[in-house]
């Protein structure tokens, strides 16, 4: 398990979405119960109710209106610009769910030029509101050396990682238990990072399913149980995550705590190229190349292996020279 294999795919799953639910509740955490029994449902306001209420300057207004400019946008591929803009109105207003909205838009590039440094700016001041999803994308982007103006700190990054983790965001949680497995700004320790992927994985976390998987398989930080890493595998692959339907894929391939079961491989694997999985380039490789569940192909097997190989997947480089070998014989 290695976790540049699946950091590629994280803006795929992790909760940073600029869509957000409607806004019927203040962001005001103090307000009373009575306070917010009386406040407007916004989202089913009229427009033209709304844009009355946008025009005096009503933050939950704007936020419902970046919102639905947002969702047009997403139906129609165009439009995007004047949703950001009701969002850094917001953000300029100081509100913390803008700011978020539009530190995120800068990070991805959507509606606005990507800019990593405005991206980190507004992320890191909705963060300091105690706004989970932008603790969580500030300490990713501690953790990559993204917008920061320095080198990958761990340091920072554990820090964010934890405010986010103590509200219990899976995400956080789940790379919480990379920095333990993988050693990063820490000393490596696999049993707390099978505590953080099982408190990830309970919450329905896709990566740290794969992830505590991977560890009962190897029995590594718990005690090895090839059913349970079949059951977290499963979960992970039937949430559409490639590592996860790869490993699953394996066990399949080689009769590993399943019945072996080249056509179920074969359609995981299949799956998992989706995503542009290293492992399960390498394994439609290997199915080619043998003609398990396909018709036997060397050239479809160099080619898988090749790509494998272009993601720098280590088994793949010795697939290929082997099977290289096969054809000059």
């Amino acid at each position: 398990m290695k976790k540049s294999y699946f950091m590629s795919f994280l803006f795929l799953t992790i909760g940073c979405s600029l869509l957000f639910p409607g806004c019927a509740i203040t962001n005001n955490s103090t307000t009373s119960k009575v306070e917010q029994e009386s406040i407007t449902d916004y989202t089913n306001l009229s427009e033209e109710d709304l844009n009355i209420r946008v025009d005096t300057n009503d933050i939950d207004a704007i936020l419902e209106k970046a919102n639905r400019l947002y969702v047009s946008a997403e139906d129609s591929g165009e439009g995007y610009e004047e949703a950001v803009e009701y969002f850094k109105k917001a953000a300029d207003s100081g509100n913390a769910l803008g700011q978020y909205h539009l530190g995120f838009a800068y990070l991805q590039g959507i509606g606005i030029e990507a800019n990593p440094e405005e991206a980190f700016k507004y992320l890191s001041l909705s963060a300091e509101q105690g706004n989970t999803e932008a603790e969580f994308c500030v300490g990713y982007m501690y953790e990559l050396g993204v917008g920061t103006g320095e080198d990958p700190n761990y340091d920072e990054a554990t820090k964010y990682y934890k405010k986010a983790a103590e509200k219990g965001h899976d995400m956080s949680l789940c790379f919480l238990g990379d920095f333990a497995f993988f050693g990063l700004g820490r000393e490596q320790n696999s049993e707390e990072a099978a505590e953080y992927y099982t408190a990830s994985a309970d919450k329905g976390n896709p990566l740290a399913q794969y992830c505590l998987g991977y560890l009962y398989e190897m029995g590594d930080g718990v005690e090895e149980n090839i059913d349970k890493a079949v059951e977290l595998y499963t979960a992970s692959a039937d949430s559409g995550y490639g590592p996860g339907q790869a490993n699953l894929a394996y066990l399949y391939l080689t009769g590993k705590g399943v019945a072996q079961n080249y056509e179920e491989a074969f359609n995981l694997y299949t799956k998992a190229i989706e995503q542009e999985t290293p492992a399960a380039f390498y394994g439609l490789g290997y199915l080619y190349e043998f003609g398990f569940a396909v018709e036997q192909d060397t050239q479809k097997a160099l080619e898988y292996y090749t790509k494998a190989d272009s993601y720098g997947y280590e088994p793949a480089q010795d697939a290929l020279k082997s099977l290289q070998e096969k054809q000059i014989e």
